[in-house]
Parts: C-alpha cells; structure tokens; sequence
C-alpha cells in the first residue's frame, strides 16, 4: 500500500513506523491528558506542572513553544519540555 500504511490483518490499516514517528511532533495533549499528568506528578509528592502558565507571552506563541519542546522531545531532548512545563 502507499502513504504508509501497512494492512493489519483485521481489514484495518495503520502508518508505517516512519510515518507515525512523523506524527508525534504535531501531537498536541488534550487539557484531559495535562490534567492527567499532574494528578501523576501530585501522587508521586510533586509539584502539579505550570505548563507556561508562567510565561509572559501570547497564546500563539505559548503554544509554538510547547510545539517546539514536543519536537526536540521527539529527537530525544527532553530538556526543552521539561522546562516548559515548569515554567
């Protein structure tokens, strides 16, 4: 099949390895999926994540940056997104 996608066996279809590693860039967290991971971070004695609450910045720009953490996250830099979400 073309554009990635392999069958599944089950008359279902999903992406390629390559194109679902290409996928993870644009994924954005739901405000559930947030919520979620400071519920964890409370219950294991931390401190609930800002997500650039903090920031002095536009929304716009609140979100390219939470976008280019989740890039450099994605190439194996965590240290961007970490940052992020405690500032």
């Amino acid at each position: 099949m073309s554009g990635g996608l392999i069958p599944t066996g089950d008359g279902h279809t999903e992406l390629d390895e390559d194109e679902r590693h290409d996928l993870i860039p644009t994924y954005i967290a739901t405000r559930r999926e947030l919520f979620d991971a400071d519920l964890l971070v409370v219950a294991l004695g931390g401190e609930a994540f800002s997500w650039g609450a903090g920031l002095s910045v536009s929304t716009d720009e609140l979100r390219r940056s939470y976008r280019g953490a989740l890039v450099e996250a994605d190439h194996g830099d965590l240290s961007a997104l970490l940052t992020f979400v405690r500032s």
